[in-house]
């Protein structure tokens, strides 16, 4: 209905974390059980099925023609929007969807080889990311765009572009937490809405 193809992203462990970045330190072991993961982020083609089915109110520049073509990205929806948009998308689907945690989504961008990008540790270039230098008058890119920066499970889109949401809170003390035992599938607090992407 949606078109949404999810990939799977087998279980294992990594190391979570950049000892360059102090609000992602210090790195530490993450074991994760598998899970599935969009190919893509969501388009505009994709949550305007949602917004059609559910009656949901569309996102502030849901009109503007720099931001609405259909494989674009949609944008300006907040982590509450997401939230629906996965609730809505896990019924009809007949399975439970949400979004991936920080963790989830870190692994699938880096592996368990620990790259620094999803291709690996050679640094952006336009074949393989869209950032602000290649932003074509200030819009998004459409998804999928550049295969080259294809992650280590398949996923595109893990790198520049637009921001991406998680479910879970990002708290500045828990990496120094974890660092002290080990974990297996953390998910921080999923009842606010101060979490936001790390790929730009």
């Amino acid at each position: 209905q949606t078109g949404i193809r999810f990939l799977y992203v087998p279980g294992g462990a990594f190391e979570m974390g950049d000892p360059e970045l102090s609000w992602a330190s210090p790195v530490h072991r993450v074991r994760l059980s598998p899970f599935w993961l969009a190919e893509t982020t969501v388009t505009n083609a994709q949550y305007g099925v949602f917004l059609e089915e559910s009656g949901y109110e569309a996102p502030p520049l849901w009109r503007d023609r720099r931001f609405n073509a259909p494989e674009q990205p949609v944008v300006t929806v907040s982590w509450h929007d997401a939230t629906a948009f996965c609730a809505w998308l896990g019924e009809i689907c007949g399975h439970p969807v949400r979004l991936p945690s920080e963790a989830q989504w870190e692994y699938a961008a880096r592996g368990t080889d620990g790259w620094r990008y999803p291709w690996g540790d050679d640094a952006p270039d336009p074949t393989r990311a869209v950032f602000g230098w290649d932003l074509e008058k200030d819009k998004p890119t459409p998804v999928g765009s550049v295969p080259a920066g294809r992650g280590p499970f398949g996923h595109l889109d893990l790198a520049g572009n637009v921001w991406e949401w998680c479910a879970d809170v990002w708290r500045g003390d828990a990496y120094r937490e974890r660092a002290e035992r080990d974990v297996l599938d953390p998910v921080g607090d999923m009842t606010q809405s101060v979490a936001a992407s790390t790929d730009s």
